[in-house]
């Protein structure tokens, strides 16, 4: 992984049990053995991620938080925290605006400085009447989501997103009308020509980025193996360009 890269690292994204503390301790050693400078906690099954992103952490998963995002700092590692509320978030509704805003602010208190909000694996289409008559389509939605969430925290870094459209070099509609409102900085999580790939081009990357108006980061999976969990994918990663001078890659 290129060292010219501002985000390496790992995304702890993934369906099945969570990693314990004390896997995340030692992924976050090995990561700063290995010239890793990223951790983004989203694991899928975490309620607090994704299922019921709405409600503040209690206090023993806090202090377990905190005792994180303390050693990460120490390692020289950024640890992000994601928010995915796409499930079940009403986005023409101003307090799930709020509480994404406040569950931020919970996390800020215990050291959280970096954060992302997650679309995957979401309907495409907005689902609420009141939604589809604001926005012309998700993409357009989770957009103004970020846009709200940016403004509201005063991040002093671009914001890390996962659109639902996360695959594929083409543009969509999703991702024409979400370049027309999320922030322009925002960095756009992105798993290559399809969802798991053999190789990823230089071509595939300069398409991709043209397609959502904004930077990438390469949200590889591999070896994630949730699709398939009675395998273990071992090996080496090749098939990656690395062809990255002045390319709209940051991660």
């Amino acid at each position: 992984m290129p060292s010219s890269l501002a985000l390496r690292g790992t995304v702890e994204g993934f369906y099945g049990p969570p990693w314990s503390q004390a896997e995340r301790l030692a992924h976050l050693e090995f990561s700063a053995r290995f010239g890793l400078n990223t951790y983004v906690f989203a694991p899928k099954d975490d309620p607090r991620h994704r299922a019921e992103w709405r409600e503040p952490h209690p206090a023993p998963e806090l202090g377990r938080l905190a005792a994180l995002v303390e050693a990460a700092r120490g390692l020289g590692i950024r640890f992000v925290y994601a928010i995915s509320p796409g499930l079940s978030m009403r986005f023409s509704d101003d307090a799930d605006h709020r509480a994404l805003v406040a569950k931020a602010r919970q996390l800020s208190e215990v050291g959280v400085a970096s954060f992302a909000l997650f679309f995957d694996d979401v309907p495409m289409d907005l689902s609420h009447p009141d939604d589809r008559e604001r926005w012309p389509g998700a993409g357009a939605a989770h957009g103004e989501t970020c846009a709200q969430f940016v403004a509201e925290l005063g991040l002093d870094e671009p914001l890390l997103v996962c659109p639902t459209d996360y695959a594929g070099v083409e543009e969509t509609a999703y991702r024409r009308h979400f370049a027309t409102t999320a922030p322009a900085d925002v960095r756009v999580c992105w798993t290559g020509d399809d969802i798991v790939v053999g190789t990823i081009t230089r071509d595939d990357i300069d398409r991709a980025a043209a397609s959502y108006r904004r930077r990438l980061v390469l949200w590889d999976n591999f070896p994630v193996n949730d699709f398939e969990p009675s395998r273990l994918f071992l090996g080496p990663v090749t098939g990656r360009t690395t062809d990255l001078a002045g390319a709209p890659l940051d991660g």
